[in-house]
């Protein structure tokens, strides 16, 4: 077995589908960047989660949303008619949530807005 570790951004929302036996699976698209300086380039990893984590996730991975990517790596090589190419896709073993852009988190109950005529009236 191989395992693939990457950091990114979503590229695009995912998008949640099931198989014909019924089965979930979520794809989506983890953007990396490798390299430096002039050399620096990105790198687009399409992803699938399968089960009952993929119904759970897809409300949470939009795109932007900075996720950890942990699971199993496989190269792709495709023709279309006189261009041939490759993609790396990872069959996700784990996927962990980070800081950033998350439209669809539950939005906290009761929170009020600090009162606009707040003073700073403390003397130390």
């Amino acid at each position: 077995m191989n395992k693939l570790i990457t950091a990114g951004r979503l590229v695009k929302d995912g998008v949640l589908r099931f198989t014909g036996d019924g089965k979930p699976v979520l794809n989506f698209t983890v953007a990396t960047d490798v390299g430096f300086g002039e050399r620096k380039h990105g790198v687009f990893i399409e992803c699938s989660l399968w089960g009952v984590r993929a119904e759970k996730l897809d409300a949470y991975m939009k795109k932007g949303q900075q996720v950890t990517v942990e699971g199993e790596a496989d190269l792709r090589l495709w023709e279309s008619g006189d261009k041939n190419g490759a993609s790396i896709t990872c069959n996700v073993a784990d996927v962990a949530l980070q800081g950033g852009k998350v439209d669809a988190a539950p939005k906290a109950e009761g929170f009020r807005k600090p009162a606009d005529d707040f003073q700073d009236d403390i003397a130390f």
